[in-house]
């Protein structure tokens, strides 16, 4: 028992040497002080494009499993839209005022 105990503490002062590096360093540093000769290569936009494409394909996934998995899961929380009838309605239906019309519940 006494020798899982030292690897305990061994692995501890491992621990407490490794934040005390890792507090050490900088938050951030230049991308031209990490990159040899300052080249910096950006993205074509094609590149920028499929990325965005592919994240709006997770979202759009993560949005159905949501869906999917609703009506299994405890209910929520209600949301201050559904606890306020006024200002569900300034913000779906707009009660005969133009769009342009601010809601009187408005914080803006």
């Amino acid at each position: 028992m006494r020798a899982l105990g030292q690897k305990i503490v061994l692995k501890i002062k491992r621990l407490i040497s490794l934040e005390a590096k890792r507090d050490a360093l900088p938050a951030r540093i230049p991308v031209k002080e990490r990159v040899p000769d300052g080249l910096v290569i950006k993205l074509a936009t094609e590149r920028k494009h499929l990325s965005n494409v592919i994240k709006m394909v997770a979202y759009q996934a993560e949005s159905d499993l949501v869906h999917l998995i609703e009506p299994h899961s405890p209910p929520r929380r209600r949301r201050r839209s559904d606890a306020h009838p006024d200002r569900a309605r300034c913000q779906g239906d707009h009660g005969g005022r133009r769009q342009g019309t601010p809601c009187p519940q408005s914080r803006r």
